[in-house]
C-alpha cells in the first residue's frame, strides 16, 4: 500500500478549479458566500494526495428538490474524489481499495474540522465519485435524489 504522499507546495494547498464543459459545475456570485468559502478551503487544506494536485468542484447549483440537498440554495459543493479516467481532482491511489480508503479518510478529516453544522457525504450508493458537502445548521437528515424526482 502506498503511503499518502504529503507535496513540497502542500502549505499552499491544491489549486481550486470549477468543472468546466458541457456537464460543467454551475457557479453563482452566491457561492463565494462565507459557509462555502469555508467548504473549500477544508476541502484543500485537507486533501490527499490529488492528480495534479488541483480540487475539482463538480457540482455547485442545480435544480431540484431543496429538501433533498442544498444545492439549489447554493448551499452545497460536490467535489471530485474518485475516477476511473484519473482527471484533475483525482484520488491518487495504487488500487480502487486504496482510493476509497483514502476518500473515506478525507470525508472524516473534513467532518472532524468543519463540524455539525455541515453535512459530509461519501460512500454507497451514490456517493463513490464525489464528496457532497453541504452547511446544513437546521441538522435535517442528508437524503440524496432517487432517480425521477
Amino acid at each position: 500500500m502506498v503511503a499518502e504522499v504529503e507535496v513540497p507546495w502542500a502549505r499552499l494547498g491544491p489549486r481550486v478549479e470549477w468543472k468546466t464543459g458541457t456537464s460543467g459545475a454551475w457557479s453563482f456570485g452566491r457561492h463565494y458566500a462565507p459557509e462555502i468559502a469555508t467548504i473549500v478551503r477544508a476541502a484543500a487544506e485537507t486533501a490527499p494526495t490529488l492528480v495534479q494536485n488541483t480540487l475539482i468542484i463538480t457540482e455547485g447549483w442545480r435544480a431540484g428538490v431543496p429538501q433533498a440537498s442544498l444545492h439549489p440554495a447554493c448551499k452545497a459543493v460536490d467535489i471530485r474524489a474518485i475516477d476511473d479516467a484519473m482527471r484533475p481532482g483525482a484520488i491518487v491511489g495504487e488500487d480502487d481499495e486504496q482510493k476509497l480508503l483514502y476518500g473515506a479518510r478525507w470525508a472524516t478529516r473534513l467532518r472532524e474540522k468543519l463540524g455539525t453544522d455541515y453535512d459530509v457525504v461519501f460512500g454507497p450508493p451514490n456517493h463513490l465519485n464525489h464528496i457532497h458537502i453541504e452547511r446544513d445548521v437546521k441538522r435535517r437528515p442528508y437524503r440524496p435524489v432517487k432517480e425521477g424526482e
